[in-house]
């Protein structure tokens, strides 16, 4: 997804969907030299449509499905909701790019590898950091979403959304139903998207 999302960011501003500058950093070494290939017209043409004919409708799916919940996570703003948990980050950079996400407290949950990597590649890129991120080390598969939220300082009685993008599929059916009764039980206007 962060190579869809550096790619779709090489686009001219009236052909993109949506800009994240931090995807391209947050790629490995070849996906960086990729990514930055695609910002001449030829050779971005020519990879995309390499990653289409591999992957047909991965990328343009992962690109709609992008822009798709940033304009939801930006509706339940606009309800209300001033916490932002994305269950599941990864490679992900949504609480950093979209400015509309500093105003509120936004909870990054992953494995402890993947949150300490990507700290890391952010750290490294030089690009300002949202400094209202909380960052929670937990496997849904192995531990209770609200428990491991908690320790970090999110509250339940206030309204929230959370993005569940690309995971689920990782996940077996027992910790779906897990995460989703305890986000049922939070406070009634909080948003559930997921994938």
């Amino acid at each position: 997804m962060a190579l869809f999302r550096a790619l779709e960011s090489s686009l001219p501003e009236g052909r993109r969907l949506f800009y994240d500058p931090y995807a391209v950093h947050l790629l490995p070494r070849p996906g960086r030299l990729l990514a930055r290939a695609a910002r001449f017209p030829p050779l971005g043409a020519a990879i995309r449509g390499t990653l289409d004919r591999l992957w047909p409708g991965a990328r343009s799916a992962g690109v709609a499905r992008t822009r798709t919940i940033d304009e939801a996570v930006l509706g339940a703003l606009l309800e209300g909701a001033d916490q932002v948990v994305l269950l599941g980050s990864g490679f992900d950079a949504r609480a950093h790019r979209l400015r509309e996400l500093r105003l509120a407290k936004v909870f990054e949950l992953d494995r402890q590898g993947t949150l300490a990597a990507k700290r890391a590649r952010l750290n490294a890129s030089g690009l300002p950091l949202s400094d209202r991120v909380v960052w929670v080390e937990a496997d849904l598969a192995r531990r209770p979403v609200l428990e491991a939220l908690g320790r970090q300082g999110f509250d339940a009685t206030r309204p929230a959304v959370f993005v569940w993008e690309g995971v689920t599929n990782n996940l077996d059916p027992a910790s779906v139903h897990l995460t989703l009764r305890a986000l049922a039980s939070c406070r009634a206007g909080s948003v559930v998207i997921f994938t």
